[in-house]
């Protein structure tokens, strides 16, 4: 959860229930060979934190490929989802991508890397080079990248289907998933209203992190 600075968490759990998840291969979750890793099994995962703390619905808010989670987490259990926030996140396809989808190239560009995806500080980097250094992280990455194709079909069905309201929050400057690809995003999601946030980049959390959490807290039903 390196990604989301502490005072954003702590201002939103004034008035909400909040829990911070690691996604199984990612941060310092669990690394485990017999995962097919993708939007199903971490959808199932989010199900399962929600029955262990005996929570029936939740909002989901879910930054860059988090929020893609979401989206596949509210069209196939509508039922657990209240409402959803997307933070610098649309359907697009990081540069790297198709490089790691080359057996054999995939494998050497893969072990030549410290850290996958865009850091926003000195500190962050050192966080995200720890957990890539965990076993079993770079294999992680590879099996969710390599099984994505077999998801893009049931991804484009889950965004179809969402029925919970959405709001998506997007940096007008994000040099990691552009603008324009979250505008394509709403238009194909059912109940959705896109917020530019001016001047942030990809991690908007930390480039305006009073305006992310302000419009959370005015989107998101009190307890």
């Amino acid at each position: 959860m390196a990604n989301w600075p502490a005072t954003v968490l702590e201002r939103l759990a004034v008035d909400h229930h909040v829990i911070a998840v690691d996604l199984y291969g990612m941060g310092f979750s669990e690394r485990n060979g017999g995962f097919t890793y993708g939007f199903a099994l971490w959808s199932q995962q989010l199900v399962s934190v929600l029955d262990a703390l005996g929570i029936e619905r939740a909002s989901v808010v879910g930054h860059s490929l988090g929020g893609t989670v979401a989206i596949f987490f509210a069209a196939n259990y509508p039922d657990r989802v209240d409402r959803v926030v997307l933070a610098g996140s649309a359907i697009s396809i990081p540069c790297w991508f198709p490089v790691l989808m080359i057996p054999g190239p995939g494998e050497v560009f893969l072990a030549s890397q410290e850290v996958f995806g865009p850091t926003f500080s000195p500190d962050h980097r050192a966080q995200a080079i720890a957990a890539y250094r965990i076993r079993g992280t770079r294999v992680a990455l590879l099996h969710y990248v390599r099984h994505s194709l077999f998801e893009a079909r049931a991804l484009s069905r889950a965004v179809a289907a969402v029925r919970a309201k959405v709001l998506q929050l997007h940096g007008t400057v994000d040099e990691e998933v552009s603008f324009s690809a979250a505008e394509r995003l709403q238009s194909q999601l059912r109940d959705s209203r896109l917020v530019p946030i001016e001047g942030a980049g990809h991690f908007l959390m930390h480039d305006a992190p009073e305006r992310l959490a302000s419009e959370v807290e005015a989107f998101l039903p009190t307890m």
